[in-house]
């Protein structure tokens, strides 16, 4: 069904006036043209939108179903024009993107960083919040749209996979185990782990993960709140912990951390994911900042 705006504007004008006449003459426009483009909607529509009978002239019911359509399209076409046209000024206004905190600190600086050299007139809000806050400011309209590690995609939203992350077991380079090419569960099970705290759900999700690889109980423990609090305290040799490899791959190019290998044990990945709402009006400058972001971390 091919629908022209032009003929939904006239049918929306239609719908307000209640009168061909007074339609015409608000879109200066012939009493015949416009009877002509309303019953070329009816024809496309395989129904009557208008009953010509009452005085003033009401929407039947397909009508009413089709003006609320209608609204919508032609709202969505005129902020996608402004989007536009804002796109050729150059005054491409703001994006708000919300990450979960590794993301936010460890891959979208960057890249951000490389968007705003190559648009200079862009403006960019990164905020960095645990998941279930990263979704409650996505669900309220607070951001445009978010990425998050996660192992579970949300409900209620849009998610688009970007990449598999795998997790991996890292020490000091100065740590007893980073001697040994491969590690048994019993010394893993004899080191002292880093943990998060039980509060934070993104700590509890890259702790379970690791429990469900099979990874041994520690009988020590440290409980740090961030994954940068953690990297830290393992390149100081306080134990051993699990990272996402994004996380810690420069320190284990350094030397400064070294990944641990334990026999039979496999460590799961989570998944980098776009999260938007299900229903949203394209906006031209977030549709680019969110096409740049996706191809860069497709591309990592």
């Amino acid at each position: 069904m091919e629908l022209s705006t032009d003929f939904l504007r006239t049918f929306i004008t239609l719908a307000t006036c209640k009168s061909f006449s007074i339609t015409s003459g608000k879109l200066h426009k012939s009493q015949s043209a416009t009877s002509t483009q309303v019953a070329k909607l009816e024809e496309q529509a395989g129904l009557k939108l208008i009953d010509r009978s009452q005085r003033p002239l009401r929407l039947t019911e397909a009508g009413e179903i089709f003006l609320s359509y209608a609204k919508e399209i032609v709202t969505k076409v005129d902020e996608m024009s402004d989007s536009l046209r804002s796109l050729s000024t150059g005054n491409l206004g703001e994006v708000k993107i919300g990450a979960t905190r590794s993301v936010g600190t460890f891959l979208l600086p960057k890249i951000v960083r490389g968007i705003l050299r190559e648009f200079s007139k862009l403006k960019i809000l990164l905020i960095t919040q645990p998941r279930s806050l990263t979704y409650e400011l996505l669900q309220e309209s607070k951001i445009d749209f978010a990425v998050v590690l996660s192992d579970i995609p949300p409900k209620g939203f849009k998610v688009t996979p970007l990449s598999s992350e795998p997790l991996c077991l890292v020490a000091s380079s100065k740590h007893p185990l980073a001697k040994h090419k491969k590690t048994s569960a019993e010394q893993i099970k004899k080191s002292r782990f880093i943990i998060g705290i039980r509060a934070n759900g993104y700590s509890e999700m890259l702790d379970q993960l690791s429990k469900q690889s099979g990874l041994p109980e520690p009988s020590a423990t440290l409980q740090i709140s961030t994954l940068q609090g953690r990297t830290e305290a393992a390149k100081a040799g306080l134990g051993v912990t699990v990272l996402p490899r994004f996380v810690v791959q420069s320190s284990i190019k350094s030397g400064t951390l070294t990944e641990v290998t334990v026999d039979d044990i496999h460590l799961p990945t989570a998944e980098i994911m776009l999260v938007e709402r299900s229903r949203i009006t394209p906006r031209a400058n977030v549709e680019l900042v969110k096409k740049l972001i996706v191809d860069k971390l497709r591309k990592r």
